[in-house]
């Protein structure tokens, strides 16, 4: 188009044309395309109107924005010559929908999918969208630019993305408690949506047999049965967690319901259910729900005559699962406890610690017995999580990349585990065959210095159990070779389990490319017939690597006849062909050039055709040079 950079060139294909228009003013331009050599009236004429509007478009942008918020997008036209404001331009507003749309509305009424109107004064236009019904998905907009006249000028569609937080909300407690006392429930507030939850509230409605006694979070009201929590806003990804300790008033079982509102999610609901019984003697145990391998699991284990008369002969019998390990035994055994006399009202604590080499679900059950008691008066049950992160490394990449061009590695770090990772930090050695050009996420890049490569470091942090993190590298090869691209995982925490360094390498055949180019001239054209013109051929090697066998064939059309040749090996001649013998070796930048003398002896158009051919390329590569031949 006019430019020595050939990207901008307008492409043409077979029977296609094109023609370049201007206008110094707003109108029509009416354009007939006509080709007289077409002879059906009907089929040689096509015809086009351009319209010219002098203006500056300002469209409105795509949004993101909470649910049930209302969102107004803003249109704003300008002359571009002046800078004016546009008045009496028509603007429609098209709301698209569809099954999987969100139901929405434009302006005030509930019913307007569609609204038209004029840019003011000020050149601007606005319209509100709304939602029927708070929905996460997206809206597509559809807004045609008119002149006053109605004639249509452009057309945008923008999107509005709604997003919306999603509270969950659990309540775990014991399985089992004692008539008359506490009874501590655990709260769990999540949110894994894309927005924070705004105007979060918590009621616990308390069954009755429990009365409330205390919360680790301070209730905003407490009204006989109603426990209030007035939690404001939950970020996104965010999780709260509280305690709510009860007294338990009545035998029974009791479902104790808890529930979560907020302003942008549907409410939400969480129940635990408890058996609180009054034998004579009571058991509890208490430890840890969760823990990482390695750590210590504490457990205390507390028998209470809750009666009227002294129970006698009493022992507990705790049963340590197998997996988990008592001093040295980690089959499994049975730890006893010999009360003797238990007065009523009175209670004893035993405590224990059990080592966690392993990870899984165990169930710890404590009986106590009693004398004149067949079997277990009471038992209470206890289960342990232990966790561990299950790290794995694996790195992929091109065995075979080429000098001077981009490769691209994946890294990529999975937890199969079931506890987190900490502390988590990546790093990636680059070899000396190796230039870093980026990569996603951003790592810390070190350079090489002195004896020592080129490094690239993340922190990941603590990566969740079941997490997977991605890492893409680019590098360029800037030498020839084989290379070793090494990442080592390690992790800086002193919290157990601990995780030993992973490593993981891609062996990378860093090549050259072999790559002739051909060109060719004659030294006189036209020529007269009996005079003499000279065939120059020029071949270089403008690759990477050496191109060998590199061997030169030329033919010479009817109207030419061989004189003499010139290049650098030897040759024979054939009739009109002339063949070189190969060159072995051409290396990166070498250039060859033959020479062909020939004398014109016949009138009309030669074509000479010069053939070459080396070693690391399949086919020929050819160059033609024409020459015209006068009397």
């Amino acid at each position: 188009m006019g430019t020595p950079n050939t990207n901008d060139d307008i492409k043409l294909g077979i029977g296609q044309t094109w023609i370049t228009i201007t206008s110094p003013v707003e109108g029509e331009t009416h354009v007939i395309a006509f080709c007289p050599t077409i002879r059906n009236a009907n089929q040689h004429k096509a015809f086009a109107i351009k319209y010219w509007i002098d203006a500056i478009i300002s469209w409105p942008e795509d949004a993101i924005n909470k649910v049930g918020t209302p969102h107004t997008f803003n249109f704003v036209l300008k002359k571009a010559s002046t800078g004016a404001p546009l008045a009496g331009y028509r603007v429609r507003w098209t709301l698209e929908e569809g099954a999987d749309v969100p139901p929405g509305y434009l302006g005030e009424s509930k019913d307007t999918k569609v609204i038209e109107s004029e840019t003011n004064e000020e050149g601007k236009v606005s319209v509100t969208l709304r939602q029927l019904k708070n929905m996460e998905g997206m809206n597509k907009l559809k807004i045609e630019l008119r002149k006053p006249t109605g004639e249509l000028l452009a057309v945008r569609t923008v999107t509005k993305t709604w997003i919306s937080p999603k509270i969950k909300i659990e309540k775990t407690g014991p399985d089992e408690g004692i008539l008359k006392e506490k009874v501590v429930y655990t709260i769990t507030l999540t949110n894994p949506g894309q927005a924070d939850a705004n105007d979060v509230v918590v009621k616990d409605t308390l069954p009755e047999g429990f009365s409330y006694e205390e919360s680790s979070l301070p209730p905003t009201n407490v009204e006989e049965k109603l426990i209030t929590w007035s939690i404001g806003v939950l970020p996104k990804d965010a999780t709260k967690k509280f305690t709510v300790t009860l007294k338990a008033d009545k035998t029974g079982t009791w479902t104790n319901t808890v529930q979560v509102t907020s302003n942008e999610a549907p409410p939400q609901t969480g129940m635990a259910v408890t058996k609180i019984g009054a034998p004579e003697l009571y058991i509890l145990k208490d430890g840890p729900a969760e823990l990482r391998r390695g750590m210590p699991a504490n457990y205390s284990v507390v028998v209470k005559n809750n009666g009227n008369a002294v129970a006698r002969d009493v022992f507990i019998r705790d049963a340590i699962p197998a997996g988990m390990k008592y001093r040295n035994i980690t089959d499994g055994t049975t730890l006893r406890w010999n009360i003797g006399e238990l007065p009523p009202g009175q209670s004893k604590t035993f405590t224990y610690t059990l080592e966690t080499p392993t990870v899984g679900t165990f169930i710890n059950e404590a009986f106590v017995f009693m004398k004149n008691k067949q079997g277990a008066v009471h038992k209470v049950t206890h289960k342990t999580r232990v966790v561990a992160p299950d790290i794995k490394l694996t790195k992929k990449g091109s065995s075979l990349i080429f000098l001077n061009k981009p490769a691209n590695y994946t890294i990529v770090i999975t937890n199969d585990g079931d506890g987190s990772a900490k502390e988590m930090v990546l790093v990636d050695t680059l070899p000396k065959h190796l230039d870093y050009i980026t990569s996603t996420p951003r790592g810390v890049f070190r350079p090489a210095k002195d004896n020592q490569l080129a490094t690239l470091t993340w922190k990941l942090g603590d990566i969740p159990a079941k997490k997977e993190i991605t890492i893409d590298l680019q590098v360029r090869a800037n030498q020839t070779g084989r290379c070793t691209n090494s990442a080592k995982l390690r992790s800086d925490s002193q919290e157990p389990p601990a995780i030993q360094p992973l490593e993981a390498s891609c062996d990378t055949n860093i090549q050259g490319v072999a790559a002739m180019a051909i060109n060719s001239y004659d030294t006189e054209d036209p020529v007269e017939i009996g005079k003499q013109t000279i065939y120059v051929i020029e071949t270089r090697n403008e690759g990477t690597s050496p191109c060998t066998n590199v061997k030169m064939t030329d033919t010479l059309d009817d109207e030419m006849e061989f004189v003499s040749a010139n290049g650098p090996v030897p040759f024979k001649v054939e009739g009109n062909k002339i063949s070189f013998e190969p060159v072995p070796i051409l290396q990166p930048g070498e250039k060859l050039t033959y020479k062909i003398v020939c004398k014109a002896v016949k009138e009309g158009s030669a074509k000479n055709h010069a053939e070459l051919i080396y070693d690391q390329f399949q086919k020929p590569i050819i160059d033609e040079e024409g020459t015209t031949v006068y009397k």
